[in-house]
């Protein structure tokens, strides 16, 4: 009987799930990495085969090491191709898929059916879980939140009866999750509060020094995944550095992040896919209270863990969970991102249901107003998401609303500006720019955008004193280094573009834009051997570039390798059949043949 109920209850959170979330099945791809997770990585569009199954397991492309997700990505190809629909109808799936496996691992490990359906619910129908689900690129949120939620049910089964292989089961889960998203690193950490409660494991010092020990392989398991995550993030640029924001800035930040967190829990309006990271400007003031807030919150549940034992673990469960990207390491540009809310969040409807429960419980009446009160914001907060998630129709949409919700962030006004240009607005996508110069007159990355701009007008030297700022802003940006040495070859300064170019190759080996430009000017000044490894890298980057393959070709002709050409030649005729260099090349080789 039991069991029925939670099925009718974890089947009822499902469709409410899925109905919440379904405008996202009318968007298309966003210009917000979507392209380098989908629709420009050409390892995603050959679909799940073998060989791109390994490429997974070990790329760190995108700053990332997350395997699972690049196969997510590549089996909806194979199942979808590029339709949006598919893409967004797998992510919506799991996220509901993930609330109804934390309602049975809830009701499971606490035994209290109504309470477990209210925290699932929060956590299927609140808008801060619109990011995480309507956004392609952050499919690896609901793919490792799912096994991760799933690890959290096995390890209840665990508990209740300990076994090798229940304890396998939860480390091959978390590793799944793991390798969707190294989010959940602190999770030995969690399975430690879990076991205070609501499992009620602790005992004598003996049996908690048992329970620290069977965490130990699961500690190994999220170390080794956390230096991948921090390598693959390095490696990418991602990380960073102390003199663009400073450990002082970190803190204050990372401090009223917390708060900002809990806040927009408590009133999800205003959400954006990016909040600008202040840097220095943070207020010492601002972070020091936070931190008191914190501090005296903490010192609050921790006097009330005997009685209230609830409160302790679903405040550390939001405050540990958060760690790993709260910005004591910085990892982009960002503040605060609302994904990074999608599981530590359950940890504050634990404590917000629970709570209130405790304080209703003795009163039969309170109670039933309680729960009616709960099911009544959960209809409320399903009708926010809809509304969140309509506003990623596409790109032009997200960034306007992100610019309206939103002060002084230059990252929406570029975007927005890279949006309006694919559709052929370039006049529109300049004034947008100039806006965004207006408001971070010191962004590197907008003087870049600007200087990229012109470059596709065809200005090169329009575009020279752009770049050279943002790299005097920014030395470390990389698109600008390119950019820059794409500018000095265009204007036949090929000795100081060639030596820009191969410095961020010094730096970046793999980078495609600036092997393909030096291998252009390497072809050009007849050093073919140079060229040919050039092309060489970014067909290993992007085996469907087919300039780059013509290149190489027309090097290897050059190098009195023309059997070697021809079969690249005719793979280049045969996608571009229009292309007369490629015709005739082959037309003067195959004869000889």
């Amino acid at each position: 009987m039991r069991a029925g109920r939670q099925v009718r209850l974890a089947l009822i959170l499902f469709v409410a799930a899925f109905a919440a979330f379904s405008p996202a099945l009318q968007a298309g791809f966003s210009n917000f990495d979507d392209n380098v997770y989908v629709t420009e990585n050409y390892r995603v569009q050959e679909g799940l085969t073998a060989q791109n199954v390994a490429w997974a397991l070990t790329a760190n492309h995108a700053a990332n090491w997350h395997p699972l997700a690049w196969m997510s990505h590549m089996a909806d190809v194979s199942m979808f191709g590029l339709k949006p629909f598919g893409h967004h109808l797998t992510s919506i799936l799991f996220h509901a898929a993930a609330a109804t496996v934390l309602l049975l691992f809830l009701a499971r490990a606490t035994g209290d059916v109504p309470k477990s359906f209210l925290v699932a619910g929060l956590f299927a129908l609140h808008p801060l879980r619109v990011e995480s689900v309507a956004w392609v690129a952050e499919r690896k949120d609901v793919l490792s939140v799912f096994f991760g939620f799933c690890a959290l049910w096995a390890y209840a089964g665990y508990a209740r009866k300990p076994a090798a292989g229940r304890y396998l089961l939860v480390a091959g889960l978390l590793a799944l999750s793991l390798m969707s998203k190294p989010m959940l690193v602190t999770a030995p950490f969690l399975l430690l509060l879990l076991d205070y409660w609501p499992l009620r494991r602790f005992g004598d010092a003996k049996q908690n020094r048992r329970l620290l020990l069977e965490k130990a392989p699961l500690l190994a398991l999220a170390a080794a995944v956390s230096v991948l995550a921090f390598l693959a993030q390095q490696s990418g640029g991602a990380v960073g550095t102390f003199e663009e924001y400073s450990l002082g800035a970190r803190v204050w930040n990372a401090a009223v992040a917390y708060w900002m967190y809990i806040w927009k829990t408590v009133w999800p309006a205003g959400l954006a896919p990016f909040y600008p990271h202040r840097g220095a400007e943070t207020s010492a003031a601002a972070g020091i209270a936070a931190l008191a807030g914190l501090g005296a919150t903490t010192a609050a549940v921790v006097a009330l863990r005997r009685r209230a034992p609830y409160l302790a673990v679903g405040w550390f469960w939001y405050l540990g969970l958060l760690v790993p990207v709260i910005g004591l390491v910085q990892i982009g540009e960002q503040a605060y991102a609302d994904r990074y809310a999608y599981i530590p969040s359950v940890g504050l409807y634990v404590t917000a249901v629970w709570g209130v429960g405790a304080l209703v419980e003795r009163h039969a009446a309170l109670k039933k107003a309680a729960l009616a009160l709960g099911c009544a914001v959960l209809v409320a907060l399903a009708g926010a998401t809809a509304v969140q998630a309509s506003y990623w129709r596409d790109s032009e949409t997200i960034w306007r609303r992100t610019i309206a919700v939103t002060r002084n962030n230059p990252l929406a006004y570029i975007k927005l500006a890279n949006a309006l240009q694919q559709q052929g607005r370039g006049d529109e996508a300049w004034d947008v720019l100039q806006k965004a110069l207006q408001i971070a007159p010191d962004y590197s990355s907008v003087y870049n955008n600007l200087g990229s701009f012109k470059l596709a007008e065809g200005k090169p030297g329009e575009a020279l004193p752009l770049l050279n700022k943002a790299l005097q802003l920014r030395p470390q940006n990389t698109p600008a280094k390119v950019n820059l040495g794409i500018a000095l070859l265009s204007l036949n300064r090929v000795e100081e573009g060639t030596r820009r170019l191969r410095e961020v190759l010094q730096a970046d080996p793999g980078n495609r834009q600036a092997n393909y430009n030096l291998g252009v000017a390497a072809l050009g000044a007849q050093r073919y051997g140079e060229a040919l490894k050039c092309f060489e890298t970014v067909m290993e980057t992007d085996p469907s570039d087919i300039s780059a393959r013509l290149a190489y070709a027309v090097s290897l002709v050059h190098l009195g390798r023309a059997r070697e050409a021809i079969p690249h030649l005719q793979e280049v005729a045969r996608r571009d059949p229009s292309n007369p260099d490629a015709q005739n090349y082959l037309r003067q080789l195959q004869p000889q043949e």
